[in-house]
């Protein structure tokens, strides 16, 4: 047995798969084609490229309209992660000086679910170093996965961080020895993915205990590959973050750190936590009870998937390592929002995939259970289609009617940064010198750090008085305000009074409220 278990302890050159002959180049091709569909189609058939949806896109692509029109995060604006999503826009941003800023953030959007596309191209290149099966199965389901799908539609942070952790494995781990080079590329790789995002450390101290630990035997001993990975990261994040951090070092500290570690803790259950990383959506914080069987039969077979991968294939028990402290560190920190699901989603990919081609593998020495595991699979993707492609994502906005109702307006405000967007009103504020805040309820963390109560956003915003007159600050100084009136705003009655006392004039536009002065409303 133990000779046998040997036999796959690492990928050879004959085992591997990478497209070689046109079949393979056209099954790459339907993955990426499978992975767009998947991606682009619910919200094309929904909001459309120009509609909201959701919050955190908008902030990230109007800090990257504020930074190419002269604005710097951390020093003129509030910006809650590190500046390297906002360098990664900034050439959309760009378009806005010759179109307007929706369209940069309608091609922006594009661009984003191209990338999602080959993401799941790199993860059947990933899971390929197990062989051919094991790179379809983890290429289709990645391609088809809702939590990867419904987050790579858009510019949020976890699209390009995936593209880098992928990059950065099959960099280091592609073939044997690794090199110096190979080490510190790699490496880079993942310091560019830390510059996105600050838990990214956690995935970087993962690779780089793989790299040791693999290459421990090779001449030269593990030192020299484990720390050019670390040089290559810390070397690519310095790059990227330390302009900002010489310009405005304690606001970069305070946004990018303090008051990331100071959020209160959210108070998801955690089987409403193991509902979203599956990919499905509970709609509130619990999951009902008819529903909780089928979130925990299903969270067994994950950890089954994974511990069986674990033991058969040890060449693969990186992913495996990296799949179990993703989703442990999910189900146990204080902050979870369901798209946080996407940061497992290769990982997660990759394991079952690969887990699976072993089942059918083994399961074709018997022809009734080779075709029942085959079945078994087929239905998974079905059903996977079935779910993800019919949806309809976001919300529609009215863009012509609001562009209307604003066009007298100074300054504008807004409760979410998209309507600034989508209104072309983003680059007004910045030209007319209004104040900007590009992240209105994340304000909330900095302003009230520590302070904020544990549960609900919007019940803690709603005690937090900083917070309530930053807000009011923001909103007396416009002429025109545009809201969602999302509960997580947590605005005060008191609050909201003075705003409508200021804003008087009320027009509804769909979801979104218009609220103006009265000389705005008369211009």
């Amino acid at each position: 047995m133990l000779r046998r278990m040997a036999a796959v302890r690492a990928p050879d050159a004959e085992s591997r798969w990478v497209p070689r002959d046109r079949f393979d180049w056209l099954t790459m091709l339907g993955i990426v084609a499978i992975a767009f569909v998947a991606r682009s189609l619910p919200v094309l058939r929904g909001a459309g490229l120009d509609g909201y949806l959701g919050y955190d896109d908008g902030v990230y692509f109007s800090s990257a309209v504020a930074l190419v029109h002269g604005f710097l995060p951390y020093r003129d604006f509030l910006l809650l992660h590190p500046p390297g999503l906002t360098l990664l826009l900034s050439p959309f941003a760009a378009l806005s000086a010759v179109t307007d800023e929706s369209t940069g953030f309608a091609v922006a959007r594009l661009a984003f679910m191209v990338l999602g596309a080959l993401n799941a191209v790199l993860v059947s290149l990933a899971a390929g170093q197990y062989g051919r099966r094991a790179g379809l199965f983890a290429g289709v389901l990645y391609a088809m996965w809702s939590s990867a799908t419904r987050v790579e539609r858009t510019t949020l942070l976890l699209v390009p961080e995936t593209t880098l952790l992928l990059a950065a494995v099959l960099v280091l781990f592609w073939s044997r020895p690794l090199t110096t080079r190979r080490a510190v590329v790699g490496g880079m790789a993942l310091g560019l993915s830390m510059a996105i995002q600050v838990w990214q450390l956690l995935p970087l101290v993962i690779v780089v205990s793989a790299v040791a630990w693999s290459s421990r035997h090779a001449i030269g001993g593990w030192r020299r590959p484990a720390l050019g990975v670390l040089a290559g990261a810390l070397g690519a994040a310095a790059a990227v973050c330390l302009p900002f951090l010489v310009v405005a070092p304690e606001a970069f500290a305070r946004f990018v750190l303090l008051d990331q570690l100071a959020r209160p803790d959210l108070g998801i259950p955690t089987l409403t936590r193991l509902h979203d990383l599956e990919g499905f959506r509970a709609g509130s914080t619990h999951v009902r009870a008819t529903v909780a069987s089928v979130v925990i039969g299903l969270a067994a077979i994950g950890a089954a998937a994974t511990a069986y991968l674990a033991w058969r294939l040890p060449s693969a028990r990186l992913w495996c390592v990296l799949l179990a402290v993703e989703v442990a560190y999910l189900l146990t920190g204080p902050v979870f929002f369901s798209h946080y699901s996407a940061w497992i989603a290769p990982a997660g990919a990759v394991v079952l995939g690969t887990a699976a081609s072993l089942i059918v593998g083994a399961a074709d020495r018997r022809p009734f259970l080779g075709y029942a595991a085959r079945l078994a699979c087929l239905a998974v993707v079905v059903g996977m289609a079935a779910v993800t492609i019919p949806k309809r994502e976001g919300r529609p906005l009215m863009i012509a009617a609001l562009d209307h109702d604003i066009r007298a307006a100074r300054c504008v405000a807004a409760d979410a940064p998209v309507l600034l967007l989508e209104t072309k009103a983003l680059i007004r504020d910045l030209h007319a010198g209004c104040q900007v805040i590009l992240d209105p309820t994340g304000t909330s963390y900095d302003v009230d750090r520590g302070r904020l109560l544990p549960g609900s956003v919007g019940r803690a915003r709603r005690a937090a008085h900083e917070y309530q007159r930053a807000m009011l600050e923001y909103y007396l100084q416009a002429d025109a305000a545009l809201l969602r009136a999302n509960s997580a705003d947590g605005l005060t009655a008191s609050t909201m009074a003075a705003i409508s006392q200021h804003l008087s004039v009320v027009v509804q536009r769909g979801s979104v409220t218009v609220r103006l002065t009265a000389h705005a409303a008369g211009g």
